[in-house]
């Protein structure tokens, strides 16, 4: 769909999150949620919420958590901007009937035209985008605003309001609110999105942001690295512990089932007679299943949440893989070892790796390594530690 336009906005951005949803949804799908689906795209479309007092400034959202709303507060506080805040999700205010002949029929054109030979796909990706966008038009006076700052500009309706408001004249943001990387195996539907911002400017929280996704959002998006602003000016000390011989394992989540029984049976081994392996499982993992596979290799499992507290444990090093815990470990000054499995997510982002016993161990010695892994500023940005 390169070089396709719809009201001067190109097709291939409006269209992106939608084609991802199309082509990764129905794969696999049974003949009702496909049809289920094929309903809610075609006749609904999110209800919209305004929060907030009126403003030239507009913050816009999809999904209701309280780390999310602690992130974007913490983003806004930073801008210095009174924002009006408006709900795109159909999860909080429900969804409307909206069936649209003429993006209906601009939807065929545009497929039709794109000659791609994946006519279903493309269609049932363009025609939500164009419904929407002509719904947003006449719900939002898009020339009151200057400034538009959205949650995660490249997810749902948000991606459609970011492109409208930005082809209006409004100065788009926004904001990083989890560990973006180049993904070396599959991509999971999640994290697609982070391939596609919207938005003109992209607040990113370190350099490793901007160097993992630059070649992906630029030109179009612009990376700017502006810290994490939950941490910044927050002291912290170093819970690196030299004399230690406890060691975090933080595990994956359950897609990875396989290889977290072959990292445990590589901590299992007796060259690790005199370190004690703590496991923090991931929410998805069987709690149950994992306890018992550590027992069976006489390691422990965490049953704190991670936080401070728990690092304030004293931890020799954090180890694991496939897993945003390890960047978070950097932050706490903590050296971080990664373990190579054969199925990785990312490789080579400035942690020590390791594929076998005996290849861990020899990063496990040694002080000297252990305590120049540290680099918290690389990913988080604007991070102060105690000295």
């Amino acid at each position: 769909m390169s070089g396709l336009e719809y009201k001067r906005i190109p097709l291939e951005k409006l269209s992106a999150y939608f084609l991802a949803v199309t082509v990764y949804h129905f794969a696999g799908k049974g003949a009702i949620k496909k049809i289920k689906a094929l309903i809610k795209i075609f006749f609904f479309v999110p209800r919209l919420k305004h929060f907030g007092s009126k403003s030239d400034a507009l913050y816009i959202y999809s999904i209701i958590r309280h780390d999310y709303e602690r992130l974007a507060d913490a983003y806004i506080e930073k801008m210095g901007i009174d924002f009006e805040r408006l709900a795109v999700s159909g999860q909080i205010r429900g969804w409307r009937f909206n069936f649209d002949v003429y993006a209906f029929i601009a939807a065929h054109k545009f497929s039709v035209a794109a000659n791609s030979g994946q006519y279903f796909h493309l269609f049932m990706s363009v025609y939500p985008a164009l419904a929407s966008l002509n719904y947003f038009e006449k719900k939002i006076d898009a020339s009151k605003f200057r400034t538009c700052l959205s949650f995660n500009s490249s997810y749902e309706y948000e991606s459609v309001i970011t492109l409208l408001m930005r082809y209006s004249g409004v100065k788009t943001y926004t904001l990083q609110h989890g560990m973006y990387y180049e993904y070396k195996n599959e991509v999971p539907f999640e994290m697609i999105g982070m391939y596609f911002s919207t938005a003109e400017i992209f607040y990113a929280w370190g350099a490793f942001t901007r160097d993992q996704l630059k070649d992906y959002l630029e030109p179009f998006t612009k990376i700017d690295v502006v810290g994490n602003p939950l941490y910044k000016n927050r002291s912290f000390s170093s819970s690196f512990k030299p004399g230690s011989r406890r060691v975090l394992v933080c595990l994956p989540r359950i897609t990875y089932d396989q290889e977290i029984v072959k990292l445990l049976k590589i901590l299992s081994d007796d060259i690790f007679f005199n370190y004690q392996f703590v496991v923090r499982p991931h929410p998805s993992l069987n709690r149950n299943k994992i306890s018992d596979l550590c027992r069976v290799n006489g390691i422990s499992v965490s049953e704190k949440k991670l936080l401070e507290d728990e690092y304030a444990g004293g931890f020799r090093a954090v180890l694991g893989f496939n897993s945003t815990t390890l960047f978070e470990s950097q932050f706490y000054e903590l050296p971080v070892l990664q373990y190579l499995s054969g199925n990785d997510e990312f490789y080579g982002v400035g942690f020590k790796e390791f594929s076998d016993a005996n290849e861990l161990y020899e990063l496990l010695v040694d002080d000297e390594i252990l305590s120049g892994l540290n680099n918290p500023a690389y990913y988080f940005g604007e991070c102060q530690p105690n000295e």
